[in-house]
Parts: C-alpha cells; structure tokens; sequence
C-alpha cells in the first residue's frame, strides 16, 4: 500500500484492488504534501486507426520516446503520484507499450492503467500485459448501430474484446455522452455481466468536428445518473458536470494536486482538453512547478 500526503489528509492506496483510504482528519503542513498530482495521464502517441469525430487528441504525428516516459514515471513514483494512466491516441499502437506497462509496474509502486478502443487487443497482447497492468479502461460510445455509426468498427467485435479481457484483467468503460449515444445508456446493464467494474460518462467536448453537449441531451444523462441503480461504480468526467450529484472527497485539491496530463509531444498540461502546456525539457518535477504558475 502506498502512501500519499496532501491537501485533504494522508491518502493510503492499493494499487492491486484500486482500495483508497483518505485519513481526512489529518490536516498535514502544506510543506509535507507530496510534489505531483495522484494521478498522471500520458499520450503515449497521438496515432489511432479510428477516425471518432469526437476525439480531442491532435491529429499530427506524435510518439513519445520510452526512456523519457520511463524517467518520468520514476520522478512521479517518487513524488507521490499514485497512478499513471496511458493513453493516446491509441497507446496500444506505440512499439514499446508492453514493455513500458512492464517496466513501470516493476520499478515504481504506480497503479498502472490504460485506455483503450479495444480492437488491438488479443489475446497474445492481454496475456503479456495482465501481470503488470492494474486496470484497464475501454471507449465505448454507443450501443449496437449507434457504436457502428461512431466507431466504424463492428460492435460484436468490440463486444467479443470485453469477453477475451474480463477473466484476465479489471476493466470499466468510458462512454462519450452526446445527441447519438444518450438514447442508449438504458442498454448499459450488459456490462456488468461482462465483468465491467465501472462506467465513466464523459459529456461530449467540443472538437474541430462536433459541438459541446447539447442541453437537452446534458438533461437526459442527469436524470439517467441521478436514477442509476446498477452495480458498476458509476462517475461522470469533470467536464459538464454541474448540476450532477457528485462526493468529491479531495475538494481541498486544487487541479494539479488531483491530475496532470502529458500530451504525445512531451508538454505537460493541466488537462488533456488544454491548449496551453509546459515543455518537459529538464526535470518534470521542475515543469510541474512552472505549470502551476501558468
């Protein structure tokens, strides 16, 4: 168990059962909290072989070199983060993406995780990955026709990707909330019978290609959360939260204590949505510092 101190008290976390214990009734000097956010980020490349309108990540060329993110993880590892999350583009498309979940699972006590669309994987790729990886997060935006349509891959393929993983590794969905997809949150209780843990909603952000959520389908996702009974942990991104019912257990957290994100050119930004960044050129502790000034 790895232990965390920060804004809202001593944070102990379980990166083999994702268990989190807050001790908030400590109220720790700020001069001991740790330097790096709990939780890290990294686009390992922005290269994907879909073309989902709603992605945010940039379309040029990107891939971040292995022994930076390696060294990074190390820096983080030390500095209090508690897990590092890769993701893209689409991580699974970087050559050294095994290896870099090995290697980061081994040498640091970082919870690794990854996000995926799922249809690289096989069973070669899960088997080599299951020892070192702790959770695993697949995109799913739609149901049935609606996926089809979004994701121009078949949906029984996709379907076929979360049977092949839930005996080998813990998984939840992330599912983008928009006029197409917010008709079928009333099919979701499948996933709980394919072994899925948890369900991220993410409202649609706006893209060079689609609009912010619109504010009726905004509503009907509320009212689908606020009457949610089923058994995945359900949460919803921090984008277009208002006005959802939300326990935020380090509200003491500014953003750069919670999250930071490294985007597949090596800059270093408070989110994956922001355009403005800092360049890891020497330490990413010393552009950690420089990002909260920004």
């Amino acid at each position: 168990m790895k232990l965390r101190i920060g804004a809202s008290g001593i944070h102990l976390f379980d990166r083999q059962t994702g268990t989190n214990i807050l001790l908030d009734e400590i109220s720790p000097k700020k001069e001991t909290w740790s330097l790096a956010p709990r939780h890290v980020a990294i686009a390992l490349t922005n290269a994907c072989n879909l073309a989902c309108k709603h992605c945010y990540a940039p379309k040029h060329k990107a891939f971040l070199n292995s022994e930076n993110v390696l060294n990074w993880a190390s820096e983080l590892d030390k500095n209090g983060t508690l897990g590092l999350g890769f993701g893209g583009g689409e991580p699974t498309l970087h050559p050294d993406f095994i290896n870099l979940c090995k290697e980061v699972n081994i040498n640091t006590k970082l919870a690794v995780s990854f996000t995926t669309h799922g249809h690289q994987l096989d069973k070669h790729m899960i088997s080599h990955l299951s020892p070192y990886v702790h959770f695993t997060r697949l995109s799913m935006d739609g149901f049935g026709d609606t996926y089809e349509k979004i994701r121009g891959r078949p949906f029984e393929q996709f379907l076929s990707k979360l049977k092949m993983i839930r005996s080998e590794m813990r998984y939840g969905v992330n599912y983008v909330v928009n006029d197409e997809t917010v008709a079928d949150l009333d099919k979701l209780d499948f996933l709980q019978d394919l072994g899925c843990e948890e369900l991220l909603l993410l409202p649609q952000h706006r893209t060079k290609y689609v609009n912010d959520i619109r504010p009726p389908a905004k509503e009907l996702m509320t009212n689908w959360v606020e009457s949610y009974t089923g058994g995945m942990k359900l949460s919803v991104g921090a984008y277009a939260q208002d006005g959802l019912p939300a326990c935020d257990i380090f509200s003491k957290d500014d953003s750069l204590e919670g999250y930071a994100h490294i985007d597949a050119d090596g800059l270093l930004k408070r989110s994956s949505y922001n355009k403005e960044g800092v360049k890891i050129t020497t330490s990413l502790s010393y552009a950690l510092e420089k990002l909260k000034v920004l």
